[in-house]
Protein backbone atom coordinates (compact mmCIF):
# COMPACT_ATOMS: atom_id res chain seq x y z
CA UNK A 1 0.00 0.00 0.00
CA UNK A 2 1.27 3.47 -0.85
CA UNK A 3 2.61 5.36 2.25
CA UNK A 4 0.31 8.38 1.82
CA UNK A 5 -2.69 6.06 1.38
CA UNK A 6 -1.75 4.19 4.55
CA UNK A 7 -1.43 7.45 6.48
CA UNK A 8 -4.81 8.59 5.13
CA UNK A 9 -6.48 5.36 6.24
CA UNK A 10 -4.88 5.62 9.68
CA UNK A 11 -6.15 9.17 10.04
CA UNK A 12 -9.58 8.13 8.83
CA UNK A 13 -9.67 5.30 11.37
CA UNK A 14 -8.59 7.61 14.18
CA UNK A 15 -11.26 10.09 13.14
CA UNK A 16 -13.89 7.36 13.24
CA UNK A 17 -12.85 6.43 16.78
CA UNK A 18 -13.13 10.05 17.91
CA UNK A 19 -16.44 10.54 16.11
CA UNK A 20 -17.81 7.48 17.89
CA UNK A 21 -16.72 8.69 21.33
CA UNK A 22 -19.51 9.59 23.75
CA UNK A 23 -20.78 13.15 23.60
CA UNK A 24 -19.66 13.95 27.14
CA UNK A 25 -16.04 13.41 26.10
CA UNK A 26 -16.12 16.67 24.14
CA UNK A 27 -18.78 18.62 25.96
CA UNK A 28 -18.02 22.29 26.28
CA UNK A 29 -19.62 24.33 29.00
CA UNK A 30 -21.71 27.15 27.65
CA UNK A 31 -21.96 30.68 28.96
CA UNK A 32 -24.19 30.50 32.06
CA UNK A 33 -25.36 34.09 31.52
CA UNK A 34 -27.12 32.92 28.38
CA UNK A 35 -30.47 31.23 28.94
CA UNK A 36 -30.64 27.60 27.86
CA UNK A 37 -33.28 26.59 25.35
CA UNK A 38 -36.43 25.19 26.96
CA UNK A 39 -37.45 21.59 26.33
CA UNK A 40 -39.20 20.95 23.01
CA UNK A 41 -42.66 20.61 24.53
CA UNK A 42 -42.33 23.49 27.01
CA UNK A 43 -45.56 25.59 27.18
CA UNK A 44 -43.45 28.75 26.84
CA UNK A 45 -43.30 28.15 23.09
CA UNK A 46 -47.10 28.35 22.80
CA UNK A 47 -47.15 31.55 24.87
CA UNK A 48 -44.34 33.12 22.85
CA UNK A 49 -45.94 32.08 19.56
CA UNK A 50 -49.30 33.54 20.58
CA UNK A 51 -47.57 36.77 21.55
CA UNK A 52 -45.83 37.05 18.17
CA UNK A 53 -49.01 36.30 16.21
CA UNK A 54 -51.05 38.78 18.27
CA UNK A 55 -48.43 41.48 17.70
CA UNK A 56 -48.36 40.79 13.95
CA UNK A 57 -52.16 41.00 13.81
CA UNK A 58 -52.09 44.27 15.76
CA UNK A 59 -49.58 45.66 13.24
CA UNK A 60 -51.87 44.77 10.32
CA UNK A 61 -50.12 41.68 8.94
CA UNK A 62 -52.22 39.28 6.88
CA UNK A 63 -49.93 36.34 7.74
CA UNK A 64 -47.33 35.57 10.39
CA UNK A 65 -45.31 32.62 11.68
CA UNK A 66 -42.56 32.17 14.20
CA UNK A 67 -39.91 29.46 14.30
CA UNK A 68 -37.67 28.60 17.19
CA UNK A 69 -34.32 27.05 16.35
CA UNK A 70 -31.65 25.22 18.28
CA UNK A 71 -28.51 24.44 16.32
CA UNK A 72 -25.76 22.20 17.62
CA UNK A 73 -22.44 21.81 15.85
CA UNK A 74 -19.31 19.89 16.65
CA UNK A 75 -16.22 19.92 14.47
CA UNK A 76 -13.37 17.50 14.09
CA UNK A 77 -10.01 18.31 12.54
CA UNK A 78 -7.28 15.93 11.36
CA UNK A 79 -3.84 17.35 10.61
CA UNK A 80 -0.79 15.32 9.62
CA UNK A 81 -2.42 12.14 10.82
CA UNK A 82 -3.29 13.55 14.26
CA UNK A 83 -6.87 14.04 15.32
CA UNK A 84 -7.36 17.52 16.76
CA UNK A 85 -10.33 19.13 18.50
CA UNK A 86 -10.58 22.87 18.19
CA UNK A 87 -6.91 23.19 17.40
CA UNK A 88 -5.76 22.25 20.89
CA UNK A 89 -5.90 18.47 21.19
CA UNK A 90 -8.73 16.43 22.67
CA UNK A 91 -9.36 18.67 25.66
CA UNK A 92 -10.34 21.83 23.78
CA UNK A 93 -13.39 20.55 21.99
CA UNK A 94 -15.10 22.69 19.43
CA UNK A 95 -18.79 22.28 20.20
CA UNK A 96 -21.25 25.12 19.83
CA UNK A 97 -24.95 25.53 20.42
CA UNK A 98 -27.02 28.46 19.25
CA UNK A 99 -30.62 29.18 20.06
CA UNK A 100 -33.01 31.78 18.73
CA UNK A 101 -36.11 32.46 16.68
CA UNK A 102 -37.26 34.00 13.43
CA UNK A 103 -40.52 35.73 12.50
CA UNK A 104 -41.99 35.88 8.99
CA UNK A 105 -44.90 38.15 8.13
CA UNK A 106 -46.83 39.32 5.11
CA UNK A 107 -47.79 42.98 5.23
CA UNK A 108 -48.96 45.05 2.26
CA UNK A 109 -48.65 41.91 0.14
CA UNK A 110 -44.91 41.48 0.79
CA UNK A 111 -42.82 39.16 2.98
CA UNK A 112 -40.84 40.52 5.91
CA UNK A 113 -38.42 38.60 8.11
CA UNK A 114 -36.39 39.26 11.25
CA UNK A 115 -34.66 37.05 13.83
CA UNK A 116 -32.82 37.18 17.13
CA UNK A 117 -30.72 34.91 19.38
CA UNK A 118 -32.37 36.45 22.47
CA UNK A 119 -35.65 34.68 23.28
CA UNK A 120 -37.83 36.74 25.61
CA UNK A 121 -41.42 37.97 25.24
CA UNK A 122 -40.22 41.55 24.81
CA UNK A 123 -37.68 40.58 22.14
CA UNK A 124 -40.25 38.50 20.26
CA UNK A 125 -42.59 41.51 20.16
CA UNK A 126 -39.77 43.81 19.03
CA UNK A 127 -38.56 41.44 16.30
CA UNK A 128 -42.13 40.97 15.02
CA UNK A 129 -42.25 44.76 14.61
CA UNK A 130 -38.96 44.71 12.70
CA UNK A 131 -40.24 41.97 10.37
CA UNK A 132 -43.33 44.11 9.72
CA UNK A 133 -41.16 47.16 9.01
CA UNK A 134 -39.08 45.11 6.55
CA UNK A 135 -42.26 44.09 4.71
CA UNK A 136 -43.54 47.68 4.63
CA UNK A 137 -40.22 48.92 3.25
CA UNK A 138 -40.12 46.15 0.64
CA UNK A 139 -43.69 46.96 -0.43
CA UNK A 140 -42.44 50.16 -2.06
CA UNK A 141 -40.73 48.11 -4.79
CA UNK A 142 -43.28 45.32 -5.21
CA UNK A 143 -44.86 44.49 -8.54
CA UNK A 144 -47.28 41.80 -7.34
CA UNK A 145 -48.73 40.78 -3.99
CA UNK A 146 -47.62 37.51 -2.42
CA UNK A 147 -50.42 34.96 -2.66
CA UNK A 148 -50.35 31.85 -0.54
CA UNK A 149 -51.66 28.71 -2.24
CA UNK A 150 -54.51 26.87 -0.54
CA UNK A 151 -53.58 23.75 1.37
CA UNK A 152 -54.32 20.54 -0.49
CA UNK A 153 -54.99 17.27 1.29
CA UNK A 154 -53.04 14.24 0.07
CA UNK A 155 -54.47 10.75 0.22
Amino acid sequence: MHPSRRRFLQSLGAGAVVAGAPRWAFTRTFDPAREQAPAVRDPKYREWSSSALAEAKRLGCSYADIRFTRNRAQSLAVRNGLVLRGGSGFGGGDATETYGFGVRVIHSGVWGFASSPLVTPEEIKRVTGIATDVAKASAMAKKLDVQLAPVQAYD
